[in-house]
């Protein structure tokens, strides 16, 4: 491990062009320098581009001095001045600074060099011709140990909801910026775009049916509870306009839903075996069901309905039972009195 000023020579393009850096650790650098150049993405465009036009053979890697921490910057300074003067050196900025925190200074100077730019026509096309088609990473996967070491770094770390703050700013950075289909007419999807996205569609969902996944474990929603604690949803506060409400009301009226089938019984009557609400599952079901209703109102006019229903379930008990008492005396009636004629009428006889 060196450490010191280094630099990256081009001996192809006659006139040895040059840039300039420091490290702790030469070697580690130079492996990001060369990373960074063979997939195009290095953040000197001058050396990427000088790169991409002569080739890796074309440069070379060489340490010019060898200093202690505390005096790198000073004489990477030194070297930066003598370069910039002889007018070949890929170097962006003629200040030496350390790559990380950026001063305003050098973000001064860096706004400076890139300001105007803009890509041709030809350089757009050919960025959009490389990036079709893009391969990185089809069909490969992480490995279990990879795995777990990507889910123990993210634990512990929960995204609430933005502060006002993060708010604003993103909206004054929006604001005034068109919509990146503004202009454009999107028409109707043709047949065959629907069919392509149809099958795709199945396609998901076959998949999805294949896995099988059954009841979560303990220890998962344990997990699921300590992850979701003290987060606020996204929807509270906020209420619906009547328009939504209206279409809601009205996509909902044109769905009836029919009685269940034999086969939908049975598998939720499997699905429920053996399960039973504890004693804490009760209480808040039953407080959650007192909080729905709210107003006195409210419950008045469910007490009138009860008492309605259960008053009309009376009288109809009473009218069923009264229809053959009534025949009953009224017959009873038809039959004394005919007897009683009959007597009278004897009585007249004799």
């Amino acid at each position: 491990m060196t450490q010191g000023i280094y630099e990256i020579v081009n001996l192809a393009d006659g006139k040895v062009s040059t840039y300039i850096g420091s490290s702790v650790n030469i070697e580690k650098r130079w492996r990001h320098h060369r990373w960074e150049l063979r997939r195009g993405s290095h953040t000197n465009i001058h050396l990427q581009r000088a790169w991409q036009k002569y080739g890796e053979n074309a440069f070379a890697f060489n340490i010019l001095e060898e200093v202690k921490v505390d005096k790198l910057l000073p004489i990477e300074q030194k070297y930066l001045d003598d370069f910039f003067d002889r007018g070949h050196c890929y170097n962006m900025v003629r200040v030496a600074v350390s790559p990380w925190p950026i001063s305003k200074e050098t973000r001064q100077e860096l706004s400076k060099t890139r300001k105007g730019r803009k890509h041709t026509a030809e350089a757009c096309h050919k960025m959009s011709e490389a990036a079709m088609g893009n391969q990185h990473w089809l069909g490969r996967k992480h490995t279990e140990k990879t795995k777990c070491k990507i889910s123990e770094a993210l634990k512990g770390k929960k995204h609430g909801p933005m502060l006002e703050k993060t708010k604003q700013k993103l909206s004054k950075a929006n604001k005034g910026r068109a919509p990146w289909c503004k202009g454009k007419k999107t028409g109707p999807l043709s047949e065959e775009h629907k069919r392509k996205l149809s099958e795709a569609r199945k396609q998901w969902w076959a998949k999805k049916k294949d896995r099988k996944r059954g009841p979560m474990s303990e220890e998962q929603k344990r997990k699921l509870i300590d992850a979701n604690k003290g987060q606020v949803p996204w929807n509270t506060g906020k209420k619906r306009s009547e328009e939504t409400r209206r279409k809601i009301s009205e996509s909902l009226k044109s769905k009836k839903a029919g009685p269940l089938s034999e086969e939908t019984r049975c598998k939720m009557s499997k699905a429920h075996k053996g399960k039973k609400l504890s004693k804490e599952h009760k209480r808040k079901i039953s407080e959650s069901l007192k909080s729905y209703v709210k107003t006195k109102q409210h419950r008045r006019k469910l007490s009138e309905a009860a008492k309605r229903q259960v008053n009309n379930e009376r009288n109809g008990d009473d009218s069923m039972g009264k229809k053959p008492r009534q025949e009953s005396q009224i017959k009873s009636k038809q039959g004394s009195g005919s007897g009683s004629g009959n007597n009278q009428t004897g009585g007249k006889g004799k």
